[in-house]
């Protein structure tokens, strides 16, 4: 078996030599050096390597190459990818396939994972747009040897033990209020007082790092907020930087300015900078990361600090319907969880139904063949994490990456993650924990006299053209509502969405969109997506 890796002249990942052993790494850790990685990872025996990797506290990718061992590793949400090819007895590993995979290797499609894109913005599993490429997954571990390539999982999003079982939501707030703190702390420790830059919005997440490390005196913090001007998120943003004493700045993004922006070449080389082959690429506040980069208002050595993923990860996606499902054992409740996920995740266009409900039907079987202990809800979340979260929302990190920044993401760290899989649903529903926690600290005083996520309708003449075709589709009852809100979403929310992503399509090709069964604005980025991949 011949390996080949293609890690040469890349220059965010180091590599490391150890007698015989090199490391090819890319991250951070919080209590190890890579240094002394590269040296144990030789000595851990395989039956102790999902231990050692659970154990592993940060944001990282790394293949470990010896004579007699191959490890490729990533960490618990996938922060940095790496692809493999595996055929034909030839191993091919790299982290940018576009550049080292050569495409006339690859060029055939995989007409699924197409599919699966256009329909979702991402494919499930460790499926790629080629048919021989694929992902190492989240809190997944490759492990060659005798010519064969093993696969492993050291982490899942589903729940791992009851030790929260027994206890009330006093109790778990508490638990959540030191888990919270323990992570700021960590976070900071490792900043060594680099500059924080934080894009602030009016929602909880961002909230809580900017309040968080005003609590704990860090102070070397800037904050933003972009779109359109005078939007709900950016009063809201400034009202909170301004009473946590945080140099705050607002970027207009205009529709002028952002159509030009994504039809330049520059749009265009971030597209390839960031396709993870995967799903589409996440931009939104790409061109404001722009503006600040050009402006120079922030140091070069700053480290961004973003509120992905609360929402998610404290239940932030759930419904109430969840609360009266059973664990696996009622058909009709299996439905309605491959019913949900359908409806929420793969509604980008209006096809190919038949074929996705029997392939989440089919994940969802393999869970529960796995084990019948978990609540279906759990499943939910651990299907939009493993697909959805790590593959198209953690893909937005690389919008900092590309004009040269550092990020980190507290509450994705392995602390969060370890806590809130644990949560009994009925906690997690409607961020009741979440929201009861930051409202009994009350971090930087911003939490009880400040308005979260309170919406607003701009531009301003767009209110009373809403209201009067809302009047006009409210005469015809129930059918008029629903089609009110069709309309309302297929006409004004081009003009109102305030991060301006809808201005990469034209409002025609936009509205023509959503006779053809377009949900929105990234309906579009899907089929573009696909329809460029499509010609090689």
């Amino acid at each position: 078996m011949k390996i080949e890796l293609f890690f040469n002249n890349q220059k965010e990942w180091q590599q490391l030599r150890y007698k015989d052993s090199t490391l090819f790494f890319r991250g951070f850790f919080f209590k190890k050096e890579v240094k002394k990685i590269a040296i144990e990872i030789g000595k851990v025996n395989e039956s102790d390597l999902e231990d050692y990797f659970t154990n592993l506290d940060g944001n990282f990718a790394f293949v470990y190459s010896s004579k007699n061992k191959l490890i490729l590793v990533a960490d618990k949400i996938r922060s940095y990818p790496i692809f493999y090819s595996f055929s034909e007895n030839l191993l091919k590993i790299t982290p940018y396939p576009h550049d080292n995979l050569h495409c006339h290797e690859l060029i055939k499609n995989s007409n699924d994972a197409l599919i699966e894109i256009m329909m979702s913005g991402y494919t499930i599993g460790d499926k790629t747009i080629y048919e021989n490429l694929n992902i190492i997954q989240p809190g997944e571990f490759l492990l060659f040897k005798k010519d064969s390539l093993y696969k492993k999982t050291y982490f899942n999003f589903l729940p791992k033990s009851n030790r929260f079982k027994n206890l009330d939501q006093m109790h778990l707030e508490d638990e959540l209020t030191k888990t919270t703190i323990n992570i700021l702390k960590k976070t900071i420790k490792g900043l060594n007082n680099r500059q924080v830059v934080i894009p602030l919005s009016a929602g909880n997440d961002s909230r809580l790092i900017a309040s968080g490390f005003k609590y704990l005196g860090y102070k070397n913090v800037k904050c933003f907020s972009y779109g359109v001007p005078n939007n709900f998120e950016a009063k809201v943003a400034k009202k909170i930087a301004d009473k946590l004493n945080y140099e705050f700045k607002f970027i207009p993004l205009t529709y002028r300015s952002e159509r030009r922006f994504y039809k330049s070449d520059e749009f265009k080389e971030f597209l390839k900078f960031a396709d993870n082959y995967c799903s589409v690429p996440y931009f939104m506040g790409l061109s404001a990361i722009k503006y600040i980069k050009e402006t120079n208002w922030v140091k070069n050595d700053a480290i961004f600090l973003n509120g992905n993923s609360g929402d998610f990860i404290t239940g932030g996606h759930l419904n109430k319907e969840y609360l009266s499902l059973d664990y696996p054992t009622k058909k009709e409740d299996k439905n309605f969880i491959v019913t949900s996920i359908f409806d929420k995740h793969f509604s980008l266009w209006a096809d190919h139904k038949k074929y996705y409900f029997s392939l989440i039907k089919k994940t969802i079987n393999e869970a529960i063949s796995n084990d019948k202990s978990y609540h279906l809800a759990n499943l939910y979340e651990s299907f939009e994490f493993m697909n959805r979260q790590c593959k198209y929302v953690i893909n937005g990190q690389r919008i900092y990456e590309f004009y040269g920044y550092e990020w980190r993401m507290p509450l994705w760290d392995s602390e969060y993650l370890e806590f809130w899989r644990n949560v009994p649903i009925k906690y997690k529903l409607n961020q009741k924990l979440y929201k009861k926690m930051l409202q009994s600290n009350n971090w930087g005083n911003v939490w009880r006299d400040i308005p979260v996520n309170h919406l607003t309708v701009r531009p301003l003449i767009l209110i009373p053209l809403r209201l009067l075709f809302k009047i006009i589709f409210g005469v015809f009852g129930a059918k008029g509502k629903k089609s009110w809100k069709q309309f309302d979403i297929s006409v004004f929310f081009y003009w109102r969405e305030i991060t301006r992503m809808t201005m990469t399509v034209s409002f025609s090709r936009y509205l023509f969109g959503f006779r053809k069964g377009a949900r929105n604005h990234v309906s579009w980025h899907s089929l573009d997506y696909v329809d460029y991949k499509k010609k090689g």
